[in-house]
């Protein structure tokens, strides 16, 4: 029987992009030893970490951030404990008009497959993918631990 299901979240490609445009302006800094420092510093900030989710069989939900693999931080979210689990395509805009990244586009669409729990009119969204086949796996998975049952619409 499973005992913990653990959902590694999937980083936007921004970050990917700008962790790889630090690395490269540190080595075009050569020469110059605290600005490569610090640029390299950030593109490898930017691109360690990883955030994962980790629900277990008696309902503890923790998010843990973790730095190259080293868990730096842990989170317990306490929530309700749901009535079922849903699995549906989602589609996300998020504008980008002021602030650092805003160089790299002012909006930019994505779709994914989204699983969220919920209870009643309540949810908490678990895990985000662009892979129908794994977010299903990952769902069906919670399902069984949980013992609640699993609506997917996507299905119909």
């Amino acid at each position: 029987m499973i005992e913990q299901i653990i959902f590694k979240q999937e980083k936007p490609q921004k970050v990917n992009y700008l962790g790889g445009a630090f690395l490269l302006l540190a080595v075009a800094t050569w020469g110059q030893l605290t600005q490569m420092i610090t640029l390299a510093g950030l593109g490898i900030i930017c691109l360690g970490y990883s955030t994962t989710i980790h629900i277990h069989k008696d309902f503890r939900i923790y998010k843990m951030v973790s730095f190259l693999g080293a868990s730096i931080l842990k989170l317990r979210i306490k929530t309700d404990y749901p009535e079922y689990v849903s699995i549906f395509a989602a589609s996300f805009r998020e504008e980008n008009e002021f602030g650092p990244v805003s160089a790299l586009g002012t909006t930019s669409k994505h779709k994914d497959i989204v699983i969220r729990l919920f209870k009643g009119n309540k949810h908490i969204t678990i895990f985000k993918t662009n892979d129908y086949l794994l977010a299903k796996e990952k769902a069906t998975a919670l399902s069984k631990m949980l013992e609640i049952e699993l609506y997917n619409p996507m299905e119909k």
